[in-house]
This record gives C-alpha cells, structure tokens and sequence, in this order.
C-alpha cells in the first residue's frame, strides 16, 4: 500500500471513514500541506478534512467551514479506523468504524461545544507526589512518621 495520500472531490456519506479533523489554516498552511492552491486569501479559515479508504490508499476530501474567529469551539480531531501492520512493518490493512455521516453528526454535536481545558483543576495528586519528595530524605534514613498528621517520628 501506498503511504502518500491523494484528494477525493467527492465522498459518499455511507463511505467507511478512517479520520475527521476540523483545524485552522492559512493559505499558505493550506497549500503546504495538500499541493493544491487555498480556495481563499487572507484571514486563517476553519477547515474540514476528512479521511476515507479507496483501493487500499486513505484518500483525503476537504471542506472550507468559514473564518477561524467565528467557531467557539477547539479544533475537532474524531479518529474513526487503524492501521494493522505485520511484523515487517507493512500495512495489511486498514479497518474504519464508522461512516463519513456518523463523523459529519459527531462533528456538527461537538462543534459548538466550549473548551474544558480552561476548567480543568489541579487534582490532590500533585500534592500527593510533592510529600513523597518531603518524605524521600526521610525514608532514605530509615525515618518514618505515623500518627494522626505525622506526630511521631521513628529512628528520628
């Protein structure tokens, strides 16, 4: 199988999908990253690239959403098959779980969605490990605590 990738100007929406990738790009970006020149000029634009499987060789068809500044969201990236290669490396094949139709649906639902980024908290783990450094020195010593809030030091 051949690991360059060519363009579709059409898909069907039955057609099994190996990939959904929604991102922004600039012109240039654009015409890097395919060969072809960028359908637009100017301001950075929300792309739709989607990735299907046609006589053993992923093919790739893009759509221009619209401007970068008006989507709220991140950029999306729904994997949908996997590669299976032998032990030389080689692809065998390539199996894809779901259509070009189920990505477009699960794109158009997680799309609008804001960033959970943003809320992401510290969780207690980070002062969790921060002790285990505190106490390293101590253990190294054959020193352990105990007791309610380490009130007692042993071989201290």
């Amino acid at each position: 199988m051949a690991n360059l990738e060519t363009e579709a100007l059409t898909i069907s929406l039955d057609e099994p999908a190996f990939n959904l990738l929604e991102d922004d790009y600039t012109p240039s970006e654009f015409s890097n990253e395919t060969g072809a020149r960028a359908p637009w000029t100017g301001e950075m634009m929300r792309l739709q690239k989607i990735q299907v499987v046609r006589n053993e060789q992923l093919v790739a068809w893009w759509k221009v959403l619209g401007p970068s500044r008006t989507f709220t969201g991140d950029p999306l990236h729904l994997p949908s098959g996997k590669v299976i290669r032998n032990h030389k490396n080689e692809i065998t094949r390539i199996i894809c779980v779901h259509t070009v139709g189920q990505l477009v649906d699960m794109a158009d639902k997680e799309r609008g969605k804001p960033s959970y980024i943003a809320e992401i908290e510290p969780t207690p783990l980070w002062d969790a490990w921060e002790q285990v450094v505190e106490d390293k020195p101590g253990l190294l010593l054959k020193r352990s605590s105990f007791g309610f809030g380490g009130e007692r030091i042993r071989n201290g």
